[in-house]
């Protein structure tokens, strides 16, 4: 990730330091079931090229950052409304629930 920043005309580009992913905060997650054989399967997920296949239904302990990749997950659906114009919904792709945020590694809370 980069930083701009403009200072009295000069551009100053800052790089921000890589973590890896066992590195980062953790929290405990459960990824919903959902309908169709889609909404059984499990979930793959990557972060800074690390991938995470968290098993749905499970509750299971993943770095924090996974959080905003899950809640940015959307499906954009077009539905008609009784008037039959065309309604625009985002909704999220997957059910999930934050059972704690912020765990020690190794599940110490």
């Amino acid at each position: 990730m980069q930083i701009i920043e403009d200072k009295t005309n000069k551009l100053e580009v800052k790089t921000a330091a890589f973590v890896h992913p066992s590195k980062m905060p953790k929290c405990r997650i459960v990824i919903h079931r959902q309908e169709g054989v889609i909404g059984q399967a499990d979930v793959f997920i990557g972060i800074n090229g690390y991938p995470y296949q968290i098993r749905r239904g499970d509750e299971v302990e993943v770095p924090k950052a996974l959080l905003g990749i899950l809640r940015d997950a959307i499906i954009t659906t077009i539905e008609k409304d009784k008037d039959g114009n065309e309604v625009i919904r985002n909704v999220p792709r997957f059910a999930f629930t934050v059972i704690k945020e912020d765990v020690n590694p190794g599940g110490n809370t």
